[in-house]
């Protein structure tokens, strides 16, 4: 199994380690999704799985994914080391599996066919409308001389009244803004924007502020900010910013 493993390529791998993140957590709520940068979404947070062959090591902490990261998304590792298979979540073991359970799982996926096997095409948001548009409100708060910072969301409906933690600044001062995009879903455009929201780091000093959150990082109730900092389209923040 070991060698089978080793010689999958790249695509048919990531669609086995999904396989097995599906089937370990089968008892729970969990669905596939494969948009937005996201295999599943599982307990209503959203998920990508990551996998790491390792066969010449044995295990004894799991590792951390440094790769490119969003905010919103969980990032859940599954590691094959020599003597077991572990799934971790930032250095966290979530599930350790034996070689024989794997084995078995490994037959079920194969016999699966090319339902499980064909290489996914993912669809991502349009980016370069996204450039367009954080250029603008960028360029627009350097008339007021005010630095932005633009933060956007395709996916908030999935986290309720919990924002990304970025909304919330290290620094309290007047001089920088900060901006959140929140799009209908992952199609970028000006006419898909559900709501804007921006205010000065200064003014965030009195946000209501989560007490549970995923992660344990700071995150502002968002149904709890105040309608002054909300704003429609990118037309009317420019047009009524005070």
């Amino acid at each position: 199994m070991k060698k089978e493993i080793t010689e999958l390529n790249n695509a048919k791998f990531g669609s086995f380690c999904e396989f097995i993140f599906e089937n370990i957590f089968s008892n729970e709520k969990i669905e596939r999704q494969h948009h937005d940068r996201v295999d599943f979404r599982w307990n209503d947070t959203l998920v990508d799985v990551k996998g790491h062959r390792n066969f010449k090591k044995k295990y004894t902490i799991p590792s951390k994914y440094y790769g490119t990261k969003f905010e919103e998304i969980r990032y859940i590792m599954v590691e094959f080391f020599e003597d077991l298979v572990v799934l971790s979540e930032e250095k966290s073991m979530l599930k350790i599996i034996k070689h024989t359970k794997i084995n078995l799982l490994f037959s079920k996926w194969a016999n699966k066919g090319d339902k499980t096997n064909k290489k996914i095409i993912k669809i991502y948001p349009d980016l370069n409308k996204l450039k367009i548009m954080k250029k603008e409100i960028m360029e627009f708060f350097l008339t007021k001389k005010l630095n932005s910072k633009i933060i956007y969301r395709t996916c908030q409906q999935n986290f309720g009244n919990e924002s990304p933690d970025g909304l919330m600044p290290k620094i309290f001062d007047k001089s920088n803004v900060i901006v959140f995009l929140n799009f209908n879903d992952r199609k970028i455009d000006y006419n898909n924007i559900k709501e804007l929201i921006a205010y000065r780091n200064y003014d965030a000093r009195n946000f209501k502020l989560l007490k549970k959150t995923r992660l344990h990082r700071v995150k502002i109730d968002m149904n709890k900010i105040d309608q002054k900092y909300k704003f429609k389209s990118i037309k009317e923040l420019k047009l009524k910013w005070n």
